[in-house]
């Protein structure tokens, strides 16, 4: 994902403390109407201690997302502990269902 679509610090906090929040098994999305598209990954040492495959994840989710187009708003994915038994395409198909909600 390109970096100007990386959200900052404090746009982050301002997502999670004013947006739109969708559930699913595998995600949280959050989400903030606006005229810039941002993204933000967040996965929690809960759900994995392993670094190595916190980022294989945050890779994974971030190509399912450039896949699909952007909402214009910010985007905060927040993982759930059950993200990282599924394959990539079950990623996909639930991403592209909280998308339609949007």
């Amino acid at each position: 994902l390109a970096k100007k679509y990386r959200l900052k610090k404090l746009e982050i906090d301002n997502l999670l403390r004013k947006g739109q929040r969708f559930f699913s098994t595998l995600f949280n999305i959050t989400y903030l109407p606006g005229a810039a598209s941002g993204v933000a990954v967040v996965i929690s040492k809960k759900i994995s201690t392993s670094s190595v495959q916190r980022h294989r994840l945050k890779r994974q989710i971030m190509s399912v997302i450039e896949k699909n187009p952007l909402p214009k708003g910010h985007l905060a994915v927040i993982l759930q502990k059950k993200v990282t038994t599924v394959s990539k395409e079950e990623i996909d198909s639930e991403y592209r269902k909280i998308l339609e909600k949007l």
